[in-house]
């Protein structure tokens, strides 16, 4: 159980701890925002304090559909980047080099597991891969992945291809468009806060930011990252649970603390058998010492013998762990830390474990013991009685620490969302869809399985288009969700003042929703009717208020939302079935799906898994 633990526990604290740990590699965030703008790179490029920067688009590249020859798969995490991020991150090259990788435009790397699902046996190098109808990509390099770290990817390509691929000319100017990632590596010598000064002082000045309003930046280590959970509007980022790590970690103590207490307990129990042992030999001149170390080598030859079963045991559990806890768990001795560890544990252990019974045996005189011991001696009854109320003490800690690790683990289960997830199945949209959404809603429709249908931006749990607006002067950011009106209604959102969306065509992409969150961080006591001005929407009328509810992981706390009625940005469907005519849905969504997408295989998700 105990190495199980650590195999857990030293997986999450090893997280980013592949890269530099000079401290010069950061992330930029600002406030509670972890995104920013494309056009902010130019900026910062300027400055002597940082050596090289990257930025990260996780966004469009999340699932696409891929070609080479006949094969036709679905690529995920696929990250938009700048060449410079190979100095930056600590990225293993199997073939290509960083210099070639990201040289030319539409070059594509791929990880080795990625690469072997594509090309098999083949030489990736130099391939030419499809996406959809319209792009062709050359492998330009395979690279080993980024294990143990928040950023997770199976292919990387040039942040400069998005605009071509949009079709968005003016999309690497954008100073307002706040959806994209930034990892830094400072110069040599210059600290965080040098860094941090440099970037807000010019950065300031050089983007136009509208009413004297100027956002203040700051840097975050890089393996400070996956535990940093106070930065709620970050969108791709994976995060981990360090109370939950910490509570595994004493577990695994507490644990180990009862098997040595047992130990203790059994050897005192079996002290006459072997006090006569002890009194003989120091009768023929056996010293207290070589007593000592005797009984402590059994005790340590013991543990490391139970170390081994452990060994086989850890083993065999490891896959069924692995599933459970949904990460790439492996206790691999070939590594010095686990075997350097597992070393250490057996060792402290026999030693903790025999230290007692070895210094009790040999200090009994050998007269004593020769004449006849005494089981009922006042000093070992003592201690036997403190080794009892310490088992029980001990044992007590851990069923604690445990229901308490179980009920954070129900809340978060358990934990009311505001939204309805049930019976809702989801997936992302094929271009060849998303230019055909009304014949390839009616079609879906024709099936009285499927009881709502709608279209969205993004779904709830993972949630995270940033924009702003600029409210008495200061930059006010927000996450934005274009949808249509059936989306809210599928998911029981309800207007709690104000009205719905209608579906006039004249209301579409010039009226909002808000939560309430929305309205106290915007100060609007009066939100309804409000005319809010945006750079690329233009006026923004509030015609409505909903509920709060989580959109993002059910940990993050409820940020301020804005909805938008538009047609636009759909990059989702999703349909709710009726109750016990599942198969039935699903079946009629493949029929339907090969009908309009042949290229695009479908993928299709539950909703009720986002959250769990």
């Amino acid at each position: 159980t105990t190495l199980l633990i650590m195999t857990f526990v030293l997986y999450e604290n090893a997280m980013d701890k592949q890269h530099e740990q000079d401290n010069r590699i950061v992330r930029l965030v600002q406030g509670e925002w972890g995104l920013h703008a494309p056009a902010l790179k130019y900026t910062i490029d300027k400055l002597a304090a940082i050596e090289k920067s990257a930025r990260i688009d996780m966004g469009y590249g999340k699932k696409s559909s891929l070609r080479y020859g006949e094969k036709l798969m679905t690529l995920e995490n696929l990250l938009f980047t700048d060449a410079s991020i190979f100095d930056i991150l600590h990225i293993e090259f199997v073939e290509g080099t960083k210099e070639q990788a990201l040289k030319e435009a539409f070059s594509l790397v791929l990880t080795t597991k990625q690469a072997k699902e594509i090309f098999g046996d083949e030489n990736p190098m130099g391939k030419i891969v499809r996406f959809g109808k319209h792009y062709s990509y050359t492998i330009t390099a395979i690279v080993k992945p980024l294990e143990n770290s928040h950023l997770t990817f199976n292919g990387l390509a040039l942040f400069d291809d998005i605009p071509v691929i949009t079709g968005q000319e003016d999309f690497l100017e954008r100073e307002g468009q706040w959806n994209y990632h930034y990892y830094l590596k400072l110069a040599k010598g210059v600290t965080h806060s040098e860094a941090s000064k440099a970037i807000n002082d010019y950065v300031a000045g050089k983007l136009s930011w509208t009413n004297g309003s100027k956002p203040a930046f700051a840097l975050q280590p890089i393996d400070a990252v996956y535990f940093d959970r106070s930065i709620p509007y970050e969108f791709g980022i994976a995060h981990g649970n360090k109370a939950l790590v910490r509570s595994f970690a004493l577990i695994g103590f507490l644990v180990l603390g009862l098997a040595v207490i047992n130990f203790i307990n059994i050897s005192t129990a079996k002290l006459a058998d072997r006090a006569k042992e002890a009194g003989v030999k120091k009768t023929i001149g056996c010293s207290k010492a070589t007593l000592v170390k005797q009984f402590l080598g059994e005790s340590v030859l013991m543990s490391f013998i139970a170390m081994l079963i452990a060994l086989l045991l850890v083993e065999l559990l490891m896959p069924s762990m692995r599933n459970m806890l949904d990460k790439p768990l492996f206790f691999d001795l070939s590594k010095p830390a686990n075997l350097l560890t597992s070393l250490l544990i057996a060792l402290f252990t026999g030693l903790l474990a025999g230290i007692v019974p070895a210094l009790m045996l040999s200090s009994y005189k050998p007269v004593e013991v020769l004449k006849g011991f005494s089981e009922s001696s006042s000093k070992k009854g003592r201690l036997r009685s403190f080794l009892t109320l310490s088992q029980f003490t001990v044992s007590i800690a851990l069923i604690s620490v445990t229901i308490i690790t179980w009920q954070q683990f129900q809340f978060l289960n358990n934990k009311a969302l505001g939204i309805d997830i049930q019976d809702i199945t989801y997936a992302g949209l094929s271009p060849e869809i998303r230019n055909s959404l009304d014949a390839f809603e009616i079609e879906l429709k024709s099936n009285a399985a499927i009881e709502k249908l709608a279209f969205s931006s993004a779904v709830p749990g993972n949630i995270g288009w940033q924009e702003s607006f600029e409210i008495d002067g200061a930059s006010r950011q927000f996450t934005f969700l274009p949808t249509t009106p059936e989306f809210l209604d599928m998911l029981g959102i309800e207007v709690i003042e104000g009205r719905m969306f209608s579906d006039s065509e004249a209301e579409k992409e010039n009226s909002i929703l808000i939560n309430r969150a929305a309205a106290a961080y915007f100060g609007w006591e009066n939100a309804i009717g409000k005319v809010q001005q945006s750079e690329f929407y233009g006026g923004l009328k509030v015609i409505g208020i909903v509920d709060d509810f989580h959109y993002q992981d059910a940990t993050n706390s409820i940020g301020p939302l804005v909805i938008m009625n538009s047609n636009r940005h759909l990059m989702y469907v999703c349909l709710k079935y009726n109750p016990g005519h599942s198969r039935t849905a699903l079946g009629h969504f493949e029929k339907t799906w090969e009908e309009f997408s042949p290229e695009f295989p479908l993928e299709y998700h539950f909703l009720e898994n986002s959250f769990a």
